[in-house]
């Protein structure tokens, strides 16, 4: 089981950057909006 706990915490702490970075991404998205 301690061989799997290793992948799953990658893919978690992947998946929560790319969720925090798609986030970002809005945010900077609507500012470059409101700039314009």
């Amino acid at each position: 089981m301690r061989g799997t706990g290793l992948p799953v915490a990658t893919y978690v702490v992947v998946h929560e950057a790319a969720a925090s970075a798609r986030d970002y991404g809005g945010l900077a998205q609507e500012d470059r909006q409101l700039a314009v």
